[in-house]
């Protein structure tokens, strides 16, 4: 969206060249007329302002959401700030809306477009009116555009990190930074892990002691964000070892499923219907494809290969 935007005016330009030159074929031309005609409307370049609105908040925490081994911890205060950010964009919606209202003005002042808003029935049947006909445009646009935009993505990353996810996630308790003052916020996730603990009954005495121990010392506690940083320095399975399957648990929790996509992604590229091979062999491929930082050299797997039992060609490199 932010990409578009930047390249409106161009596009703009584009497509009304297109759409007279006498060099197109006349499917272009049509093609490039419709586009324009598309463009050519304040309510899509106000719904392009909004939708690049938002997305500058969102791309952020959508990329680090989508990077290999991304902390839990870290991405739900990510997403917590920008709903944060949405819900007081939603409270103060006139003073928000207004800049954007402003940009895509600008915007269609640039391209040559009328202000204005599309024609509003008189009586609506199946559904509430979207305004009155002396409603201004801004205040048109913020009740029908603005809102009702805000509110989806707010209800749509509820609805993402659901009331389960939020039960894993009360495991944050555990980790020294956010350490939580009673055993009673980790108990959600005591009871959905219950199963996988040695023995839930001692959870609260080790929690006691886990609690203890980073009180005094809150320097190195504020120092440790993570499950896998107090997972490998301090967590001793012996003494806790409720609390170490806990945070176990807690490092091994996806923060999404872009990680596995990926994998899907590779499969469907080498499983194909020209290739025929085993799952052994399908796994090894798709492996490689996955690890590539990993991955030997081409001259380390020759001279390999070369150096196992003679051979006729002389193969090291």
């Amino acid at each position: 969206m932010l990409t578009i935007l930047r390249l409106m005016p161009s596009l703009h330009l584009t497509f009304e060249r297109l759409s007279t030159s006498d060099k197109t074929s006349c499917e272009t031309r049509t093609q490039a007329t419709r586009l324009l005609s598309s463009i050519e409307k304040f309510e899509f370049l106000i719904s392009l302002q909004a939708l690049a609105e938002t997305s500058g908040l969102l791309i952020g925490v959508s990329r680090s959401l989508q990077n290999v081994g991304s902390d839990i911890i870290k991405a739900l205060d990510d997403v917590n700030s920008v709903k944060d950010i949405f819900q007081g964009m939603r409270q103060d919606s006139e003073a928000s809306f207004q800049k954007i209202y402003d940009a895509a003005e600008k915007l269609a002042k640039d391209m040559s477009v009328p202000v204005g808003k599309p024609r509003v029935a008189r009586r609506s049947v199946y559904r509430a009116g979207a305004g009155s006909d002396d409603e201004s445009v801004v205040s048109y646009f913020r009740i029908n555009l603005y809102i009702p935009l805000l509110d989806g993505l707010c209800s749509h990353l509820n609805d993402r990190f659901s009331t389960t996810q939020q039960k894993a996630l009360s495991l944050m308790g555990l980790v020294p930074a956010f350490l939580s003052d009673d055993v009673e916020t980790l108990q959600p996730a005591v009871d959905l892990y219950s199963s996988l603990l040695p023995s839930a009954y001692e959870v609260y005495g080790e929690f006691t002691i886990w609690k203890h121990k980073w009180q005094r010392r809150p320097e190195d506690a504020a120092r440790i964000r993570t499950a896998a940083a107090a997972l490998q320095e301090v967590c001793k399975s012996e003494t806790l070892p409720n609390v170490t399957v806990l945070l176990e648990i807690l490092v091994t929790l996806p923060v999404t499923t872009a990680e596995p996509e990926r994998v899907f992604s590779k499969v469907e590229r080498t499983a194909t219907a020209v290739r025929n091979m085993n799952e052994q062999r399908l796994e090894a491929l798709v492996l490689l494809q996955s690890h590539l930082d990993k991955t030997p050299r081409t001259e380390d797997v020759l001279n390999k290969f070369a150096t196992v039992e003679a051979r006729r060609l002389k193969l090291i490199l």
